[in-house]
C-alpha cells in the first residue's frame, strides 16, 4: 500500500532536514574519527598534515 501523492510529498519536505542534520553529524562523526587515529591530539596532527599537502591549484 502507497501513500497518496500529498501526503508522501508532505512527509518528504518534513524529513528533509532530518536528513540533512543527520548526513552532516555523521560527516563531523567520520572526520574527528579518522583524525583521531592519526593523533590522539587532533588538531595539532591537523595543522602538521596541512602544513604537508602540496597547495590545491
Amino acid at each position: 500500500m502507497s501513500l497518496p501523492r500529498p501526503v508522501s510529498d508532505t512527509l518528504i519536505e518534513l524529513l528533509k532536514p532530518v536528513a540533512s542534520e543527520l548526513g552532516e553529524r555523521l560527516g563531523a562523526s567520520a572526520v574527528n574519527d579518522r583524525y583521531a587515529e592519526i593523533e590522539p591530539s587532533g588538531s595539532s596532527a591537523l595543522n602538521q598534515q596541512i602544513k604537508k599537502d602540496p597547495p590545491l591549484d
